[in-house]
């Protein structure tokens, strides 16, 4: 990894070939994987405009047949993160039926009793599962959602520390950056640079 740590994913797969090109990824990145296989691998392709690179639009595929993890891969994840000797904990939620329910719960109290930083990146639909997190970091959209709220920035993001019980919140503003509030304001500032998705 480019930050020097070792990475463990944990994640579920599934029994395809795209299965097997995620494995590859990850043993060619030295990134341990830990995955359930059930299903069909979820998978976005993104159509670019090749002359300018112009985004123009992506479609989704396996969405259809999602279903909530089972009660034996939550079991197997769930022993698995417990077990590793770990130093943080980063939760991103794509709203992908990975988070339903108390998975989340579960995973950042293990976090809490062995003092392991948990950082979240949630979905406002599950923001539930992610209350007592160390670092909640929505982007200005899901942040007015989770705390229905859209007025003054800074008024914002106290309430989403609140509302979450996170000791650290942070929130991205596309080309406006970061606002990061601890019990004080710390921003930080995009530098601008040609994209094609963000």
């Amino acid at each position: 990894m480019s930050l020097q740590a070792a990475a463990f994913l944990y994640t579920v797969i599934g029994k395809d070939n795209y299965a097997e090109i995620i494995k590859n990824l990850c043993a060619n990145r030295t990134i341990s994987l830990f995955a359930e296989q059930s299903g069909e691998t979820i998978r976005k392709q993104r159509v670019i405009e090749e002359d300018h690179g112009h985004y123009i639009s992506r479609e989704d595929f396996g969405e259809s047949k999602l279903e909530a993890i089972s009660q034996s891969t939550e079991k197997l994840l769930f022993e698995s993160v417990d077990s590793a000797k770990i130093d943080a904990l980063i939760l991103s939620d794509y709203n992908k039926h990975l988070f339903r329910g108390e998975f989340g719960k579960k995973l950042i109290s293990l976090a809490n009793s062995k003092k392991i930083p948990v950082i979240v990146d949630p979905k406002p639909v599950n923001i539930d599962t992610f209350y007592g997190a160390t670092v909640i970091c929505p982007n200005i959209h899901e942040a007015q959602q989770i705390t229905n709220y859209n007025g003054n920035i800074r008024e914002l993001t106290k309430r989403l520390k609140e509302k979450t019980r996170s000791e650290c919140v942070i929130i991205t503003r596309g080309k406006e950056g970061l606002l990061i509030y601890d019990g004080s304001f710390h921003e930080i500032p995009t530098h601008a640079r040609e994209v094609v998705d963000v």
